[in-house]
Order: structure tokens, then sequence, then C-alpha cells
């Protein structure tokens, strides 16, 4: 999330992981920079905890902290140049309604119900109580044309039932590989604003493609199986695992206006529920996503 804004995007959304348990659009403080010779970022902070939105529910603050090492940064015009490795953390202690309570392939925030098919649903007496801890190590590779994006993902999140003395800590693990190549010659030493070689236009004399990316990703999630022994799923309905396959491509008009254009199949363990009595063991969507960048 600190790493990739929202308008460099190899792929249309953010990683399942991040979707349904990162912190997103929370009030805090934090500390950022770069050191030797800007091979070596950090960023670290303290945050109300609250996944998309602005009021605390306890007294209690999240720590956040990222690292992110370029190793070779030196080496001016060598492949390993661009070459990225680091990792993230967010702890703290919760009490609240769970933010997600529904989980979806996509959202267009955390949280958001807008987009994707749901895979699971807490039921409605439960809450988020106790220590909530996940963290990541992650791995970018630029090269030319190329970019490469990795991250394993894991941690565990604590919920209760309302009413109820005891608290159930649910792991969660996930990775994904997310790769994109540029058919149109754009070199790439990171994921920012892309700048066509020639925007796209039909006007006689001025004729340009833009742009043109091919992109591709795999993504797995796992949720600890505890969620329906526990009873805060329902086993019959949902399920705690699933991928998904990305693939499509990238459109860059001008350095401004971005289109996306792809296909995502998702794959659940358990066959879910869709529509009432009725379930399906894997879904398809098909994007066409426009974006104006100013």
């Amino acid at each position: 999330f600190y790493n990739l804004p929202i308008n460099s995007f190899v792929t249309p959304e953010r990683s399942l992981f991040f979707n349904n348990f990162g912190l997103n659009r929370d009030i805090g403080l934090m500390a950022w920079g770069q050191m030797f010779d800007n091979r070596f970022d950090y960023a670290t902070g303290i945050f109300n905890g609250t996944r998309n939105g602005y009021v605390d529910t306890n007294d209690f603050k999240d720590f956040v902290g990222l690292l992110n090492f370029r190793p070779f940064a030196t080496w001016t015009d060598h492949p390993l140049e661009n070459f990225n490795i680091g990792g993230s953390t967010d702890t703290g202690l919760e009490n609240n309604v769970p933010i997600p309570q529904v989980f979806r392939t996509n959202v267009a925030t955390t949280g958001n119900l807008a987009i994707g098919p749901e895979f699971l649903a807490l039921n409605k007496n439960v809450v988020e109580s106790g220590l909530r801890t996940f963290w990541s190590i992650h791995m970018a590779y630029y090269y030319r044309h190329l970019s490469l994006v990795s991250e394993w993902q894991s941690g565990y999140d604590t919920y209760g039932i309302v009413n109820q003395n005891y608290h159930t800590r649910v792991p969660v693990e996930s990775f994904y590989v997310t790769g994109g190549y540029f058919l149109t010659g754009e070199t790439v030493s990171g994921r920012g604003q892309v700048r066509p070689l020639r925007n796209f236009d039909v006007r006689p004399g001025k004729v340009g493609p833009g742009a043109i990316e091919l992109i591709a990703r795999y993504n797995y999630l796992n949720i600890g199986r505890n969620i329906f022994t526990e009873g805060l799923a329902d086993p019959a309905s949902w399920t705690n695992q699933l991928y998904t396959i990305d693939a499509g491509a990238n459109w860059y008009w001008t350095q401004y206006i971005k289109v996306y254009m792809g296909w995502q199949h998702a794959g659940f363990g358990n066959e879910v529920l869709f529509a009432p009595e009725k379930f399906h063991s894997s879904s398809d969507q098909f994007w066409l996503r426009f974006q104006v960048f100013f």
C-alpha cells in the first residue's frame, strides 16, 4: 500500500489479503524517508487501527512499519539495479465490529461491498476482539520493459462472540506473484506514472498507439479452519481458501489516462453461496476500468 500508489497498479485491484485484512484510510502519525544513497526506504507510524474509518473504538493504537532495500541501486544500468526486497508489519489491540464483515475477491476500498463475489461472511454476533498482527515480505524487480512484484503475507486476527468470554485467534496466509510487460517499448525502474513513447492518437500524421502493457497475476489466500469450527462463520455457505488468476492489459493513452481490460478467474476451496439456495465453486469477472490521473 505504501510502495504502490493506486494509479500505478499492474492489476486493477490490490491483493486478496490487503483488500480483506489491510489497514486503510486510517488516522495517525507517521515518519518516512530514505538512507544510504536512496538504497534504503523506511516508514513507521501509529494509527487508530480502524480499517476504512476515522473513529477510534478503543484506547489502543496500531503500530505500522515498512522497510525496503535496493541493494544494487548504485549499479547504474545493471540488470539488478532496480531489484527491491523488504517487509512490513501492522499490529495492535482491537475491540470493534469487524471491518469487513463480508469478505470479497475485490473491493474498491477495504470493507466496501461494491464489487467482487463474496467468499466468506462472519456471523452477525462476531466482534474483532484482541491482538491483530500481520506481516509481509515483498520482492519487486524492474528491468527494461518488465515488472515483477510478489509478496508473502501472513499473521492472525482475533475474534470473539458477543456476550461470551473467550477469543479465537484466526491465522491468515497469502501470497501473490504479478507480472507486467510493455509491448510498446516503455522502460520501468519502478511503478509510477507511465509516459508513453507515443501518446494514443488517430489524427493523420500523429498516429500513436499509446503504451500497452500485458499483465498477469496469481493470488492465493487461506484463512484458518477455526473460523468455522469456533462458530465465527457458516461452513455450509462459505470457504476459507481461494485463489484468483488475473490476465489482461493496461492501455495508457497518455501519462494521465489509463484503461485496463482483463479477466479474473476465482476458484473457491468449497462451494460458496451467491444467491438464495444457489452455490458456485468458481467465478469469472471481466474488467473494463478507466482511470484519469490529475
